[in-house]
């Protein structure tokens, strides 16, 4: 009793750096440990960058994992997943698998602060910091960091990330147009305005987003779906049986709206 805690030792930190493992920030020594497995994972020479992404999973981290892979060999990336309970998970890459070395905030803010600051980043990309807002502004704001923000959705200057009513439907660009507050945000975070680049994901985002707020320092990203000429050819089964009912598998969560 009493006793502090020992620091993770650098292979259990090095295999949930990697996405393989779950391990708690704890420990003496603990910030030169994850330091040190963080060097021995993605070595000397690619330039670091640190990516805020929610820690929700959904279509945010699938563009996150297809915007890794066409970085590939350019970057070295270091991320910082956040909850609405307080948790901050540090992983070098986007798996499924939630695994990572996981920081009590606010409890241990100062100790992840040390770490990223120590870690030679260069850049930051803002990707959504759904559910912890505030604590994303707060880390966007003490590391300084030149930086660009991901628009995935419209969680920042609308209510609903995807400009839906209560009831699930489009708002419609009338309700755009006007500045209904009902559907878009008073104020913008304040994050929005020190970006170098606000990177939009699709030509429909980026529009939309023009039209709402047109001054910010928009880029709609180049898309990398398959080309137009790769096609499939589906054939769905018949019906045989007269009224026979048709069977839909939806796969997934899905939400009421």
């Amino acid at each position: 009793p009493g006793a502090p805690a020992r620091a993770p030792a650098r292979g259990d930190l090095g295999r949930a750096l990697a996405g393989r493992d779950l391990v708690p920030f704890q420990g003496v020594g603990a910030a030169a440990a994850v330091l040190a497995a963080i060097d021995a994972e993605l070595g000397p020479r690619r330039p670091r960058m640190l990516f805020l992404c929610h820690d929700g999973g959904g279509g945010t981290l699938v563009h996150l994992r297809e915007l890794l892979a066409v970085l590939g060999d350019r970057i070295a990336p270091v991320i910082a997943f956040g909850t609405p309970t307080g948790q901050v998970r540090l992983a070098l890459s986007a798996g499924e698998n939630r695994r990572g070395v996981v920081f009590e905030v606010p409890r241990q803010h100062a100790d992840l602060l040390e770490v990223l600051r120590r870690a030679r980043l260069r850049r930051l990309d803002v990707v959504h910091l759904f559910g912890f807002e505030a604590h994303g502004e707060r880390l966007i704001a003490e590391l300084g960091l030149p930086y660009d923000v991901t628009l995935v959705d419209y969680h920042h200057l609308a209510r609903h990330p995807h400009l839906l009513t209560g009831q699930g439907r489009f708002c419609g660009d009338a309700a755009l147009a006007a500045g209904d507050p009902g559907v878009l945000r008073q104020e913008r975070p304040a994050f929005l305005a020190g970006a170098q680049r606000i990177v939009a994901i699709s030509r429909d985002l980026a529009h939309r987003v023009g039209r709402i707020a047109p001054d910010l320092p928009l880029v709609c990203a180049a898309h990398w779906a398959p080309a137009p000429g790769d096609r499939r050819t589906i054939l769905p089964p018949a019906l045989h049986v007269e009224d026979e009912p048709l069977r839909v598998l939806l796969l997934g969560g899905i939400t009421p709206i």
